[in-house]
């Protein structure tokens, strides 16, 4: 076999990898475009439904669920650092909540805007019994991890500034029992005392 031949097939073997690839690629896109879809689709008829409570909403295979029930406020407040809102650079925070029911829920408590050049926005962690209702939602994805330590003490003690929202590690941080954190978080229906509106996108980032 020539080299002109032998060039003629790696071209042609060359082009049908990159097809391949492109096909491939296409297929993921459409895969997200449905998956994006179900989780619109399953927000809006969360909202039309009535509150379940949380044993019952937990035990469902629906992701997101609205639930209702009281509760004791758990030390200590968590803020997600880097959290884009309208193009805005913030950070989202949120705190622990432990049902009467027994499992333990992120609530997430509203996005308040931060250059990240300051101290951050106070946000004073919520103490005593609560009765929320809301929506449980899939914990979002928690991104890639940049360095050892994701997470760092807020410069009053009251809580932990974080880089990432990784299960695991904000269980370890929570001041509940080993195991007790459930998987869903929970976002309210309305502000929380003087916490910003809920935010309305359901879409959870897909890093």
């Amino acid at each position: 076999m020539t080299r002109q031949h032998i060039a003629r097939w790696a071209g042609g073997a060359l082009v049908l990898l990159l097809a391949t690839g492109f096909c491939l690629l296409g297929v993921w896109q459409l895969e997200r475009g449905q998956f994006k879809q179900a989780r619109l689709d399953a927000h809006a008829r969360a909202l039309q439904q009535a509150p379940l409570p949380l044993a019952a909403a937990l035990s469902s295979p629906d992701q997101v669920q609205p639930v209702a029930g009281c509760g004791q406020w758990l030390a200590p407040l968590l803020v997600l650092d880097n959290q884009q809102q309208d193009g805005q650079p913030g950070h989202r925070s949120y705190q622990a909540w432990r049902s009467d029911a027994g499992p333990v829920l992120l609530v997430e408590r509203g996005w308040r805007a931060w250059d990240g050049r300051r101290s951050p926005p106070q946000v004073a962690a919520l103490t005593g019994q609560a009765c929320l209702q809301g929506l449980l939602l899939p914990w979002p994805a928690p991104g890639l991890r940049a360095a050892a330590q994701d997470h760092e003490r807020l410069a009053d003690g009251s809580g932990y500034l974080l880089a990432r929202l990784d299960h695991a590690a904000v269980a370890a941080l929570l001041d509940s029992e080993p195991g007790s954190l459930a998987v869903p978080l929970l976002r309210p229906a309305r502000a929380l005392g003087t916490d910003p509106a809920p935010a309305a996108a359901v879409l959870p980032n897909t890093l």
